[in-house]
């Protein structure tokens, strides 16, 4: 079930051009977070700590469908070199537990707002009752000299169940600054892989100057970024009410965005 807190942020962010207007954000998660399933408690500073930014274990499980998943994310910051992966293991310890599935080649960065993704389907050998766990990285753009940007981690634990047997409303939708037109393509299909073959689910592939970043390959259909206009005015009262008391720094003006693989290289490598 979404928590209370990221509930009101949830509904409340169907106006963010409100919340943003009010310079106010979360001080309980990082540039970038899984709203559903609901991710791991945030701590500042231990979300730097691969492979799921916390130094506790699994979570609270969220029951997530076999099929037809979708995973609602959200940004208040800026961020680029975005990565979402799933681990099949029961407590995934370290990045080469996780496969990528969507990566900077399809969204780059996360505009600040909802962002709402088709999860793919878990594989044939995967039993309701079995447990997953769905990743987020990313470089959170707060400092404008590279040195100073960051690799973030985000999990976010389920166990599946079948798609008949999950009556939970998903909510997920999108609702974004960057773009005032709704964007949705429900017939896309990505398969992706550098051209070495690599998979870039490993600390050494992206901080790897040598290598290109690119994704394992998986099928992505109908990934969706835009916004959400002309929604209701209880919403951003909601969202003013969650982002209250809960100020931080101001939001940085998102940097101008560049070619995924130059963002890994160029950002990633100053952690090497």
């Amino acid at each position: 079930m979404v928590s209370t807190t990221k509930a009101a942020a949830l509904f409340g962010s169907l106006f963010i051009t409100t919340a943003v207007a009010a310079d106010t954000t979360s001080d309980t998660m990082g540039a970038g977070a899984f709203v559903w399933p609901p991710d791991r408690a945030w701590i500042d500073g231990h979300d730097e700590i691969a492979p799921c930014g916390s130094t506790d274990g699994v979570g609270e499980r969220t029951p997530f469908p076999l099929t037809n998943g979708k995973l609602a994310l959200v940004a208040q910051d800026a961020t680029r070199a975005v990565h979402i992966s799933v681990s099949y293991k029961d407590d995934p310890k370290t990045m080469d537990d996780f496969e990528t599935f969507y990566g900077p080649n399809e969204v780059g960065s996360l505009d600040l707002g909802h962002t709402c993704i088709n999860a793919p389907d878990a594989p044939s050998n995967i039993r309701p009752g079995m447990n997953a766990t769905f990743g987020l990285l990313y470089v959170a753009n707060f400092e404008e000299n590279p040195a100073y940007r960051t690799i973030h981690y985000a999990c976010a634990d389920v166990t599946f169940v079948e798609f008949s047997a999950f009556d939970e409303a998903i909510p997920c939708f999108n609702a974004t600054t960057a773009n005032p037109e709704i964007s949705i393509d429900e017939d896309v299909e990505v398969t992706t892989t550098d051209r070495h073959g690599n998979v870039p689910h490993t600390v050494s592939d992206l901080t790897s100057k040598s290598s290109s970043v690119g994704l394992s390959t998986a099928t992505i259909a109908g990934a969706v970024v835009g916004s959400v206009a002309g929604l209701s005015v209880i919403a951003a009262v909601a969202f003013w009410l969650f982002r209250r008391n809960k100020k931080r720094s101001q939001l940085n003006e998102p940097m101008r965005q560049v070619d995924a693989e130059k963002a890994n290289n160029d950002t990633l490598s100053t952690r090497s």
